[in-house]
């Protein structure tokens, strides 16, 4: 993110939603409709501090899906007097209305840092020794410790219900040694290993076992014949997909599986020549197709096989990813 990226928008904030007032429209067939927002300014980067703004495009499929006691990092314009907010923007929600952060992912936080840095806002330092925040309910929310200014030691980053969010360890602000974070069920959902920042060995991904009770009876009514059944596969603690890395942190095999573990599809990364290998699989596990890219653009030779591992049909390509040279085998 650059000064120049933000030169259209008038108002940037961290705001906290506080109130929402459906904006009706002069024509009942709109599809959609504003809210006037009412807003607490938390932090301010550009523009006038207000009170409120418009959200637009509400109730379509370009819902932003602003919501009362969230906390957004907003990028707006100003068309008629009030910033207003539209989809496709680089607005991004910061805290869910029970606090929860995106930890995992940064999501918010990244873009926060990087909004600090072109204002010359200050960050908050955090003096050595265990660093905590809380929930609004009290309960912790973060716990981690602080060497010489830099990160150091185990972290642990908590769900508003007190449950386990993610574990990590750090050196010197660098993620080093396993990372784990789970679904609010508790179950894992991925595992990683880091040296000096740079991921290694093997990342596993795993599938949320836990279903709500609509969810459960939709799946139930449209997709299988019993709970029974849709317990044998949702019940699963099931692999979904893993990478892994080399000794340089480039990822150098991606494989992805079904929640019966059955592979759907894996590539193998070979970084120097910038060659990707795609296998694509039938669900009985026999290879569905094999094809090749190097440096972005397809290569060599695309094969595709039945459900019994009989080519079907072949092509190749040029040196300019062309298609040319197709086959179609025939079955007898």
């Amino acid at each position: 993110m650059q000064l120049d990226d933000l030169k259209k928008y008038n108002f940037i904030a961290l705001v906290r939603i506080n109130s929402e007032q459906v904006i009706k429209p002069s024509d009942p067939n709109t599809i959609g409709f504003q809210s006037l927002l009412s807003i607490k300014v938390i932090e301010q980067f550009k523009g006038q501090v207000t009170a409120q703004i418009i959200e637009n495009q509400v109730n379509t499929s370009c819902d932003i899906g602003v919501d009362i006691g969230e906390e957004w990092l907003v990028f707006a314009t100003v068309p008629n007097g009030t910033p207003a907010m539209f989809p496709c923007d680089r607005n991004v929600q910061f805290k869910a209305k029970d606090g929860l952060r995106d930890w995992h992912f940064q999501g918010g936080f990244r873009q926060l840092d990087e909004l600090r840095i072109l204002y010359g806002h200050k960050t908050r330092f955090k003096p050595d020794g265990i660093y905590v925040e809380h929930y609004s309910n009290g309960k912790k929310e973060l716990e981690e410790n602080y060497v010489n200014g830099l990160r150091n030691g185990k972290r642990t980053v908590y769900y508003p219900n007190g449950g386990i969010y993610g574990k990590e360890n750090y050196l010197d602000d660098s993620l080093q040694g396993e990372a784990s974070w789970y679904y609010p069920s508790g179950q894992l959902y991925v595992r990683k290993y880091f040296e000096r920042g740079q991921p290694r060995n093997v990342t596993k991904v795993y599938y949320d076992s836990t279903i709500d009770q609509s969810y459960k009876n939709l799946l139930i009514r449209d997709f299988y014949k019993s709970e029974d059944s849709l317990r044998f596969v949702y019940g699963r603690f099931q692999l979904k997909h893993e990478n892994v890395f080399d000794s340089f942190g480039r990822e150098v095999v991606f494989r992805e599986f079904d929640r019966l573990g059955i592979i759907r599809h894996e590539s193998i990364y070979n970084p120097e020549p910038g060659v990707v290998t795609r296998i694509y699989y039938h669900k009985n596990g026999t290879a569905k197709g094999i094809s090749y890219t190097r440096d972005g653009k397809d290569y060599g030779h695309y094969q595709e096989y039945d459900e019994n591992g009989a080519p079907s049909k072949s092509w190749d390509y040029d040196q300019d990813g062309q298609q040319i040279k197709s086959s179609i085998w025939m079955k007898k």
